[in-house]
């Protein structure tokens, strides 16, 4: 959108440190809001917000859904939630780990990208494996500012790396550096024209929903078809018949339509039983580890314990809702 910059960035394994160097540098004033994702285990209370502000100049938090973006702020994705950002607020919610990260990277990336296009800003940190590789490759086909920690300045240098690999960035710093980058970044015009941006996943959903939509119509005989094997989990064919809903899979397994339905409903039985089962499990050891918590007095473990089986009793009364007010078949 023209006019509107925002500064996004993503860090894994030795992100931490770069993160505190780069707000080490920022001013007061620094006139663009920062949405940070940084890796964290999802059971670790995170710190980063209090170690952000003692950092820098301007107050971190975790963020939170539906709030506005307010220039000279910081927003960390919560642990185990992810983060982006759309129309100038924060996103927030837990959904499908990416790139088996919650919070990962590329989701706020690619936001920025849709919902800022050339005032989009990634800056991608030390780290492993390939998260957010691919959302900074959608900021600078948006016309956005691609940034990367040099690899020899990373504690971790394999996602630096990686970026490298598949990007030519705009540029390339150690994050000491990085910080008088964004001031100039922000203090200066966006990247002239909106740039050419191809979301691939935004493509392959839109596909999906087409594929889902052409299923339920009846017009996917003889393609691959969006069920899997109630049997083994094996991709199922459609055949070719067109009077009747017939399905293969490729080890064998074959279901006429209505057999198929009832396989289904065996299958989500047993998984809701199973599911029902371990979060029980799940609210009754956090309950168990609140209560040693209190034994030895540490009241702030107790508490957060006590939410955990709080949380968990409540999601176990709707399955079990659900579960004993199934209608017969």
């Amino acid at each position: 959108m023209p006019g509107r910059k925002i500064v996004v960035i993503g860090g894994s394994a030795g992100g931490l440190e770069a993160l505190r160097r780069i707000v080490r540098v920022l001013p007061p004033d620094f006139p663009l809001g920062v949405f940070v994702v940084v890796h964290i285990p999802p059971d670790c209370p995170s710190l980063l917000p209090q170690i952000l502000t003692h950092n820098g100049p301007f107050p971190a938090a975790h963020a939170t859904d539906g709030e506005e973006v307010t220039p000279g702020r910081i927003y960390v994705a919560p642990p185990n939630y992810h983060l982006a950002v759309d129309s100038g607020k924060a996103r927030v919610w837990y959904g499908p780990k990416v790139n088996a990260f919650r919070p990962a990277i590329d989701p706020l990336f690619r936001s920025a990208a849709e919902h800022y296009g050339a005032g989009a800003i990634g800056v991608l940190l030390s780290g492993a494996m390939n998260d957010g590789v691919a959302g900074l490759l959608a900021i600078q086909r948006g016309g956005g500012v691609a940034v990367v920690q040099d690899p020899a300045d990373a504690t971790t240098p394999e996602l630096p790396r990686n970026a490298l690999a598949a990007i030519e960035a705009d540029h390339t710093l150690p994050s000491m550096e990085i910080g008088r980058l964004l001031m100039g970044l922000a203090r200066g015009p966006a990247n002239a024209g909106a740039g050419d941006m191809v979301d691939t996943i935004a493509e392959a959903k839109r596909a999906y929903h087409r594929d889902i939509a052409g299923q339920t119509q009846g017009e996917r005989a003889g393609q691959v078809s969006l069920f899997s094997c109630p049997h083994c989990g094996g991709v199922m064919r459609q055949t070719e018949e067109t009077r009747l809903a017939e399905f293969l899979c490729h080890i064998g397994h074959y279901y006429e339509g209505e057999a198929l339905l009832s396989a289904q409903a065996e299958t989500i039985e047993t998984t809701s039983f199973t599911l029902f089962r371990a979060i029980k499990e799940h609210a009754m050891l956090a309950r168990e580890l609140a209560g040693l918590a209190r034994g030895r007095g540490d009241t702030a473990t107790e508490q957060r314990l006590t939410v955990v089986a709080d949380e968990a009793e409540r999601q176990l009364a709707i399955i079990e809702a659900g579960l004993l007010k199934r209608p017969p078949n």
